[in-house]
C-alpha cells in the first residue's frame, strides 16, 4: 500500500500469523489428572493382569479402578473391563496392587485408571 506521502507500507505482516516454534503437548483435564495416578509394574500371564499404582494427585485416592481391554492378534477387541486396586484407600505418594483374571487374549494391557477422593 501506498501512503499519501508516497511511502509504500507492506501490510502482509499485520494480516500475517505468526505460530509458536514449539508447540507444547496440552492434556485435557482429564488427562492431566490420570497422569498423576501412572500404572507400573505391569504383567500378563496367560489370564493374570497385575501391576501397581502411585497416588501423585496429592489428595487421598479412594476405590482405585485400573481399567484394561483385551484384544486378539488381528487388534480387534474382544473384552474390557476393571480390577479394584488394594488397599482400597491411598494416600498421596502410596502405591496400590491390582491383580485380577481377565479374559484370554494376544494383547492385555490397562487403559486409564479411575479414583475417588
Amino acid at each position: 500500500m501506498q501512503t499519501a506521502d508516497g511511502r509504500t507500507v507492506n501490510l502482509g505482516a499485520l494480516c500475517k500469523q505468526n505460530t509458536p516454534s514449539i508447540n507444547p503437548q496440552r492434556l485435557s483435564a482429564v488427562d492431566a489428572e490420570a497422569a498423576r495416578m501412572p500404572i507400573s509394574n505391569v504383567k500378563y500371564d496367560g489370564n493374570l493382569l497385575e501391576g501397581r499404582v502411585t497416588n501423585q494427585t496429592g489428595d487421598t485416592a479412594q476405590n482405585i479402578k485400573v481399567n484394561y481391554e483385551v484384544r486378539d492378534r488381528k487388534g480387534n477387541l474382544i473384552d474390557n473391563g476393571f480390577i479394584l486396586a488394594q488397599p482400597a484407600t491411598v494416600p498421596p505418594g502410596a502405591s496400590a496392587s491390582f491383580s485380577g483374571v481377565t479374559e484370554k487374549g494376544t494383547k492385555v494391557q490397562p487403559t486409564f485408571v479411575e479414583w475417588s477422593k
